[in-house]
C-alpha cells in the first residue's frame, strides 16, 4: 500500500503513481512524502530424528522421527510420526495435515510385512530386511 501526503501541510493526496505531481489543493506545494507499507511472513517447521545402534553394528535397530514433512504432490505440510523398530519387528507411521490435523494415513504392522513403500518400492519380498 502506498500513501502520498503534502510535505508542507500534510494533506492526504490521491495521485496516480508514476504521474507528475500537481500542486497540493490545500496549500499549492509540490513536495510529497510517500509512505509504502510492505508485509511478509515466514513459517518455521521443525522435526526430530533418532537412530539407535548396538555397539559394533553399522545397522540401526530403531529409527524414529517426528515433525513437519512437506508433501510436494499435495502442496501442503504434514506432521509425520514414524517408528522403524527392527528389534521388535514393528513399523508405525502416522501422517496428519499440519494445518487441520486431518488424518491422512496410519499404519501399524510388523516390519517384516512392510514392503513396497518408500525406498523399498522396487524391492520384492526376497529383498526385504
Amino acid at each position: 500500500m502506498q500513501e502520498s501526503r503534502c510535505v508542507k501541510c500534510g494533506a492526504e493526496l490521491h495521485e496516480p503513481s508514476g504521474e507528475p505531481s500537481t500542486p497540493c489543493p490545500a496549500c499549492g506545494n509540490l513536495g510529497r512524502v510517500v509512505t509504502m507499507r510492505l508485509h511478509d511472513s515466514f513459517v518455521v517447521h521443525d522435526g526430530i530424528r533418532a537412530k539407535a545402534y548396538k555397539p559394533g553394528s553399522s545397522k540401526f535397530y530403531i529409527d524414529t522421527r517426528s515433525g513437519a514433512s512437506y508433501y510436494r504432490k499435495g502442496d501442503q505440510w504434514h506432521h509425520l510420526i514414524r517408528v522403524i523398530d527392527r528389534e521388535n519387528d514393528r513399523y508405525v507411521e502416522t501422517i496428519r495435515v499440519l494445518s487441520t490435523g486431518e488424518l491422512i494415513r496410519h499404519v501399524e504392522e510388523p516390519l517384516s510385512e512392510h514392503f513396497g513403500h518408500g525406498g523399498g518400492k522396487n524391492q520384492g519380498r526376497a529383498n526385504k530386511p
